[in-house]
């Protein structure tokens, strides 16, 4: 460091005169109402301790770590580049917006003309000029006023691209006015107190510093930087001067970076069109290369020329589609996904702007309806979660994205080499993009990277299942979610458009936002289901390879230069990813029952009876896969997904694609006649609203210990095993099979267990017990059902199938 120079924020604000640019590998203003609250309550706390004690005149609130930008010193005083603290900064800045606006103390600083500025966001700079000019107004501290004209006006103009700034402002004139408990007759003092007694301190780095390899000290010493962020700027570093370039690139990261938000609805509206069709969901051939996507998204950017709609428009009239819920500090253009509970398509209306709806007497009404409607509630909990996190979906991306690439470019980095642990992001993205490496070979490699980052972002968020929020306190009781983004109707004068989300492989969808096949049930139902098998199954962030697959898939369906649709075929995707689950299946098996030897057989090698009759007496060592895959087995032959095209007699299953077997009629009909003796032993049990959940053990249907009984030798055999919660079977431990079916009596409890556990309590049921001869006699059973599901080895990419065998 030059030296830490210790400023009041008025010294930091005003009177020292430098400026300060965040630089545009910095994240967008976001901090929220937690944060801005958060410090405006500490200053609050220590104003009043100061009162008491006079020893306690200064409070120090951080540093701000600053690089002396080239150039700077000359007419324009010090210029610095904001390296960490540009949160507390922008938000120090605004607090100071809001106090001229309604009050206009004397002793408040006077930033000169750009004290802050966002480079290559062009919104962001001119929004924070304008909110710094907008000069005392002593109506806009009246209570009675309801609104402020010349604030509106900048509402209407910043609200879609600057929403975090507007978010931000408006908490921080709420808490002044009313929530802080801040009376009038302390306000100025405590206003004074902040401009002069709050210190923080400036620490600048040396000229010569590199600042990517100080991200990383900072990083690894715990300072509040995250590893993408050092990604981030990493990447932007191999983009040298290129200032459309990297404005671009930081626009395409910023939009995949939020994961629990469709990626279209992070796209600025006007270009949305230009990138994803008329529709939203279609991607067009600008959205496939950076050149393409540079030029969208650097000329949405420009500061003049007229506000565009998505559809090439000029836009009229207030923005729309603005949300701010009840001073949260979040404002989304659009919200993210719906619950099964309520409407599939979302009308927006145009007539409102932000403040009319923070003043509505029914504000609080507005916003509950908005939240039913619009689950995404930003830091306090969205209403869905992505089943990956970035870091960990930049991995994904880095493993696909190296398969394309020349090794010269990427230093010799493999696909192999990158693993999904996000403790290594860094150094997995410094070895596939060194530093002096390539030159402008490298440089096109990062714009490729960016252009295939949000392709496989539209494709995951469109295409890959993610979980909905519920208003269960169980933590695995989950609703899953398979649905696309899409734009209906055409804007008209002030009637707004509207925008659904349909199921992702629904067949046709009109322009009313229905589909010609039901939300639940047939193709969707079916990839869902499967993809939240593989969820529950590998849980574990490092553990997403299931991801990677199921976008190395989409991609391989979605390639146009190879001449296939934008959107991919369900029925292909659903086949892939049968032979896909049925290979890790069949691994397991073969692993399971070799397991502490050493195993070089390769996947395709026939397994044996003493191999099966070895991996069903694993007990609670059987890999997770082999139960879930057998729930999904179960699932399917139960008749939840009936095949309306069957016309060769086996109950309306096409069984042997269905569970990713060939479609062979030996095997089909084995299987089917498997499933009847199951079914009737089971005196016709059909499970009813059927879902994977968090299971995250292997446990005993007969208990190892029960109470007032002798346990049975056979206990860890697979006719007695299923999957379940610890935290259910801890309080169900000892309690006899017979016991724990009455535990779990009722359509409501019976649908949260596994259909292994139902069809297990449905057979016992019937025969009134459950010991040693009931679970060897089961354990036969499942015994020939693997033998049926690993009797043929694991499909050829290229066999043939047809298409009437699918529901």
């Amino acid at each position: 460091m030059n030296g830490d120079e210790r400023l009041s924020i008025g010294q930091l604000l005003g009177d020292s005169g430098s400026r300060y640019v965040i630089p545009i590998y910095q994240r967008e203003y976001a901090w929220g109402k937690r944060e801005i609250e958060q410090l405006l309550d500490d200053v609050r706390d220590m104003f009043r301790a100061s009162a008491q004690h006079t020893d306690r005149t200064r409070y120090y609130i951080g540093s701000l770590v600053v690089h002396k930008t080239q150039g700077s010193g000359t007419a324009h005083r010090d210029e610095y580049e904001v390296v960490d603290g540009q949160q507390r900064l922008t938000t120090l800045f605004l607090i100071r917006c809001v106090a001229e606006r309604l009050w206009g103390y004397g002793f408040l600083p006077e930033p000169p003309a750009g004290m802050l500025r966002f480079d290559c966001r062009e919104e962001s700079t001119r929004l924070l000029e304008a909110l710094g000019s907008l000069g005392h107004d002593p109506q806009a501290a009246d209570n009675g006023k309801k609104t402020d004209q010349e604030f509106d006006r900048l509402v209407d103009r910043f609200a879609v691209p600057c929403a975090g700034i507007i978010a931000g402002y408006e908490t921080i004139r709420v808490w002044l006015k009313h929530s802080g408990g801040i009376g009038d007759a302390e306000r100025e003092a405590y206003l004074r107190f902040l401009f002069c007694n709050v210190i923080v301190f400036r620490s600048e780095l040396p000229e010569d510093t590199d600042l990517n390899h100080y991200f990383e000290i900072m990083n690894t010493r715990g300072e509040q930087l995250r590893h993408h962020e050092v990604v981030k700027a990493m990447l932007m570093s191999r983009l040298s001067d290129d200032t459309d370039a990297r404005t671009a690139f930081a626009t395409i990261w910023d939009a995949c970076a939020d994961m629990n938000r469709y990626v279209q609805s992070s796209i600025p509206p006007s270009v949305r069109g230009r990138l994803f069709g008329d529709d939203w969901c279609t991607p067009q051939p600008d959205c496939l290369d950076f050149t393409s996507l540079e030029r969208a998204l650097v000329a949405e950017r420009q500061p003049d020329g007229p506000e565009r709609e998505s559809d090439g428009s000029v836009r009229d009239g207030s923005v729309r589609n603005v949300s701010i819920r009840n001073g949260l500090g979040q404002a989304h253009a659009e919200p993210a996904v719906p619950t099964r509970a309520n409407s599939r398509r979302i009308d927006f209306p145009r007539e409102e702007t932000l403040r009319d709806v923070l003043e509505s007497p029914d504000a609080t009404a507005d916003v509950e309806r908005e939240q039913a409607e619009a689950p995404h509630t930003g830091e306090d909990g969205s209403r869905y979660r992505s089943i990956v996190r970035f870091p960990t979906f930049l991995l994904i991306v880095l493993r696909l994205f190296l398969h394309s690439v020349d090794d010269q470019v990427t230093a010799g980095a493999q696909p192999d080499d990158i693993s999904l642990d996000d403790k290594n992001l860094i150094g997995f993205f410094r070895k596939a993009f060194p530093a002096g490496h390539g030159g402008d070979a490298q440089s096109a490699m990062v714009k490729r990277f960016a252009a295939h980052l949000l392709r496989c972002r539209f494709l995951f968020d469109n295409y890959v299942i993610r979980t909905e929020d519920t208003d269960s306190v169980a933590e695995d009781d989950v609703q899953w979610s398979l649905r696309r983004y899409r734009r209906y109707g055409k804007r008209s004068g002030r009637n707004g458009f509207s925008y659904a989300y349909v199921s992702s492989f629904a067949g046709n969808d009109d322009e009313n936002g229905d589909s010609d096949e039901e939300i639940d049930g047939t193709l969707n139902d079916r990839i869902r289901t499967l993809q939240s098998m593989f969820q529950v199954t590998y849980t574990a962030q490092s553990a997403k390879g299931f991801v990677s697959t199921m976008l190395d898939i989409l991609l391989n369906q979605t390639d146009t230069a190879a001449g296939n649709s934008a959107r991919p075929d369900g029925n292909e995707f659903l086949r892939a990813l049968q032979r896909y689950a049925h290979r890790r299946f069949a691994d397991a098996v073969r692993k399971g029952a070799r397991r502490g030897e050493d195993d070089e057989s390769p996947s395709e090698s026939i397994v044996d009876r003493t191999t099966i009759a070895n991996v069903a007496r694993l007990g609670q060592g059987t890999p997770w896969i082999v139960l879930n895959y057998i729930d999904y087995v179960l699932w399917v032959l139960s008749g939840n997904v009936p095949d309306e095209d069957s016309a060769d007699g086996s109950d309306g299953v096409s069984a042997g694609v269905a569970v990713g077997m060939p479609d062979r009629t030996g095997a089909r009909n084995g299987l089917m006649a498997w499933f009847r003796t199951l079914h009737g032993d089971s005196a016709g049990f059909s499970p009813t609203d059927y879902r994977f959940h968090y299971w995250d053990s292997v446990e005993h249907f007969s208990p190892q210990h029960p109470e007032n009984a002798d346990p049975v030798d056979n206990v860890d055999e697979i006719g007695n095993l299923c999957m379940m919660t610890r935290r259910e079977n801890s309080r169900r431990n000892n309690l006899s099979a017979m016991s724990k079916i009455s535990e779990f009596d009722g359509p409501s409890k019976r649908s949260s267990q596994s259909l292994k556990f139902q069809y297990m309590a449905a057979i016992a049921r019937r025969r009134g017990t459950w010991g040693g001869d009931e679970i060897s006699r089961e354990t036969l059973r499942f015994e020939r059902l693997l033998e049926l599901l690993l009797r043929e080895t694991p499909f050829d990419d290229n066999e043939s199938w047809s298409r009437n065998h699918q529901g």
